[in-house]
């Protein structure tokens, strides 16, 4: 573990901060970490956008895919202004167009732009994977508060606090991580992702939020 991430921060050591918006380069398999979860599902070692394991790396609203610097339904890039008239991904009259879709598509799966196939969003089951099946221990790194996230296995990644933006406002950077699934919620309006301040949960808030993302895929 200590030296696959030595080399991925060896490997990204002359990118940028967590502002730059082009494209991440596709990481190489040494980051993809075995916690021994049932489902063989491999979680990245940091987050989309980030270098290191303490970088919030950058915040998406979901089913985007590139950060922006105003977060708010005006913006968001599958509706037309409001929770009222969704374009995409909406299974009800009452919201908008209905496409029955309810998983991010691969063309708006930030983690697959950015970062390659096979890497994408993780699902909802596989956030509670993690979760439920991993122990997770506060921790810091890099000066940056977190969780780290140990499977049974004994092998761990760290998620750092991430905050999330709304409008153009950084909340709870200090303090909260925000990281999306590919589910959308129960209400076209909502998507699922996990939040964790003392402890972690899956919650369902607004699909315009910027947040961030670890990416998932599975063992080859």
């Amino acid at each position: 573990m200590a030296n696959a991430l030595a080399a991925s921060i060896i490997l990204f050591a002359g990118c940028g901060g967590d502002d730059e918006l082009e494209p991440e380069p596709i990481p190489e398999a040494s980051v993809a970490v075995d916690l021994g979860l049932p489902s063989g599902t491999l979680w990245a070692e940091y987050n989309v956008g980030a270098h290191r394991p303490e970088e919030a790396g950058q915040l998406f609203a979901w089913a985007e895919t590139s950060a922006k610097t105003d977060y708010t339904w005006a913006s968001y890039s599958h509706c037309e202004g409001s929770a009222y008239d969704f374009t995409k991904y909406c299974t009800s009259t009452k919201y908008g167009v209905v496409d029955g879709q309810r998983e991010v598509a691969t063309h708006d799966d930030a983690a697959t732009v950015l970062w390659g196939a096979p890497w994408r969003m993780p699902t909802r089951t596989e956030m509670d994977e993690l979760r439920t099946r991993c122990t997770w221990t506060a921790d810091t790194v890099g000066g940056t508060a977190g969780f780290r996230v140990i499977g049974q296995n004994g092998n761990s990644i760290f998620l750092p606090v991430t905050g999330y933006r709304e409008e153009g406002r950084l909340t709870g950077a200090e303090t909260s991580g925000f990281y999306w699934t590919s589910g959308l919620a129960a209400k076209d309006s909502l998507a699922y992702s996990l939040y964790f301040y003392t402890r972690p949960s899956v919650e369902s808030t607004e699909r315009f939020l910027g947040k961030a993302i670890r990416a998932v895929r599975m063992a080859e």
